[in-house]
């Protein structure tokens, strides 16, 4: 398989019973950020306190 090439029905089951599992805590993978915090971002990403840092814009 390359990337983009799994078969999804098996695939999104298996990652769903990772989650259930404790296995696979993508809740804690994530973390929302506001646009201010901007350079505090770079950092946490860049040190590897969070995989998959994410900003946040509001009206």
């Amino acid at each position: 398989m390359t990337e983009g090439d799994s078969d999804l029905t098996a695939f999104i089951p298996a990652l769903a019973n990772l989650y259930r599992s404790g296995r696979l805590p993508f809740d804690r993978m994530a973390r929302l950020y506001e646009p201010s915090r901007i350079d505090e971002v770079a950092a946490e990403a860049t040190g590897g306190q969070v995989l998959k840092p994410v900003l946040r814009f509001t009206d």
